[in-house]
């Protein structure tokens, strides 16, 4: 079963179709409002993602940094261990 369209119905009826053009416009304008409003969105939110990655940085540098420092630090004292313990047996 097959229906008809509405341009169909007003055809039969004699009357004339509505222009489409204010139609298709409107939709072009909605549609472009609808990108250019994504694309702001989209280049705000890399922005501040830079920002964000910036702080990022900065704060896992001092996180590696400690590591480091501490990593440092253990094998130092390993090692003066290890060197006292070898003059204490070398008496």
């Amino acid at each position: 079963m097959s229906y008809p369209s509405v341009a169909s119905l007003l055809l039969s009826e004699g009357r004339p179709l509505p222009p489409a053009a204010p139609y298709v416009g409107a939709v072009l304008t909605v549609g472009g409002v609808l990108a250019v409003a994504y694309r702001l969105g989209r280049t705000h939110a890399a922005w501040h993602e830079v920002t964000a990655a910036k702080h990022a940085v900065r704060a896992n540098r001092r996180v590696a940094w400690a590591h480091t420092i501490r990593l440092a630090a253990g094998a130092a004292i390993v090692l003066i261990g290890l060197l006292a313990a070898g003059f204490h047996l070398a008496r």
